[in-house]
């Protein structure tokens, strides 16, 4: 059986590794794999998560610490598989500032839905802890239910 402790080690998978493309393979599997044209993004942008930031954002302590870890902030927890044309379209543009424009023409809940992004969580870089912590259960309860 696959227990919580493996399931977080998974979700830890930072985006250089190895084993992260398959990950969020996993976790996409309505995408089509056929063309090899995907792309590990950063939901939030790597370039924002930097001390100079966590000053600026006012984060308490803990907050902190979430906000500047790899384990949270360049892992599975804030990564997104995309197609290329979806990764140019993105760029570095913020979380917030992508699913407003990605939502524009589609339902902004299917689209959350399918991106695994909590429906109901600010999608601001100030609020990355809660975010991430939001996610990172979505994330988990899916995992779970696909290695069952």
């Amino acid at each position: 059986s696959v227990g919580k402790e493996f399931i977080q080690d998974l979700l830890g998978t930072q985006k250089d590794d190895r084993y992260a493309f398959c990950i969020l393979a996993l976790l996409n599997p309505q995408l089509d794999y056929k063309n090899n044209d995907f792309h590990l993004d950063h939901l939030h942008p790597i370039s924002g998560f930097t001390k100079n930031a966590a000053i600026a954002l006012n984060l308490s302590p803990e907050d902190e610490e979430i906000f500047l870890s790899p384990e949270w902030n360049n892992s599975i927890v804030n990564l997104q598989m995309l197609d290329s044309n979806e990764n140019m379209s993105k760029q570095a543009k913020s979380l917030e500032e992508w699913v407003t424009q990605e939502t524009q023409k589609k339902e902004r809940v299917a689209f959350l839905d399918r991106c695994i992004i909590p429906n109901k969580s600010s999608l601001q870089l100030c609020d990355f802890a809660a975010f991430a912590k939001e996610r990172d259960a979505l994330l988990a309860k899916k995992l779970s239910e696909l290695l069952k």
